[in-house]
């Protein structure tokens, strides 16, 4: 980045609820821990003006068990711990849609989402949602439990270990360079988006994570 004229200042590594405040507030520029329907969420709930200056890489959704080897072998009354948020219900939902496991009601959206939008359950289920900070915590509660692939990289578990995976294909869901509304358009902000949409960068995650991060434009 310093050799775009750029100089960064990181200030945390650590995602905390505060980053949208921050960045809202002026406190720093940008975070990159967000995808566009949580923001639009956070907007919402906060009269916020916080948007996407690009799309860098997606971290997908995935169940996994320490328990079960394949969705087939979840036995009858298996409890399933999802997060609790209505936008990650929402895509904790769909990919238990995905698997098999559940139909959902055609009336969910990314704003309603919930167990109540479940209209059939295809084997019976118990499906919490719990605080997406202590699921890998107390995963041994549980026959299996959705998390994203990074939480897995960062607590040294094995991310293509998973019963089903996110589908990325046109997912809304990339992690972006979350700025206040007008900020996009600063020449820092458009040097930072472009050196990380850049092919270096979508080969540096494709070789270093796997699959289990995918680029996102």
């Amino acid at each position: 980045m310093e050799k775009k004229g750029v100089k960064l200042n990181i200030v945390s590594k650590q995602w905390d609820k505060t980053w949208n405040e921050q960045v809202e507030n002026g406190t720093v520029d940008f975070h990159y821990d967000a995808y566009v329907p949580y923001l639009d969420e956070w907007n919402k709930k906060n009269n916020g003006h916080l948007v996407s200056a690009g799309a860098i890489h997606m971290e997908p959704l995935v169940m996994c068990s320490d328990k079960y080897k394949s969705i087939k072998d979840l036995p009858d009354n298996a409890t399933i711990a999802i997060k609790e948020d209505v936008t990650n219900q929402y895509r904790c939902l769909k990919l238990l849609e995905q698997a098999g496991l559940i139909k959902l009601s055609s009336k969910i959206t990314m704003s309603n989402a919930d167990v109540s939008m479940i209209e059939k359950y295809n084997k019976p289920l118990k499906i919490v949602a719990i605080d997406a900070d202590v699921i890998l915590n107390t995963r041994s509660d549980f026959a299996a439990y959705i998390t994203n692939t990074n939480r897995l990289l960062e607590a040294k578990l094995d991310p293509n270990n998973y019963l089903a995976r996110e589908k990325a294909e046109d997912s809304v869901f990339g992690n972006v360079i979350c700025v206040k509304k007008g900020n996009e358009s600063k020449e820092a902000i458009k040097k930072l988006v472009s050196v990380l949409q850049s092919e270096d960068m979508k080969k540096f995650i494709k070789d270093k994570y796997k699959g289990a991060v995918l680029p996102a434009f």
